[in-house]
């Protein structure tokens, strides 16, 4: 087979494992900065 028409028979599922790439590294970037702050402040409080 030719990889075009691999990339043709199997777009949806290349697209949806991309898709799922791109959302891990977003992810991955915003979570300290969005959670980063909670974990600290319940790390610094004394129980």
């Amino acid at each position: 087979m030719i990889l075009s028409q691999l990339f043709r028979r199997y777009y949806r599922s290349i697209l949806f494992a991309l898709s799922l790439v791109v959302i891990e590294n977003v992810a991955w970037i915003a979570e300290p900065t969005l959670f980063g702050n909670v974990i600290d402040a319940f790390s610094t409080q004394e129980v």
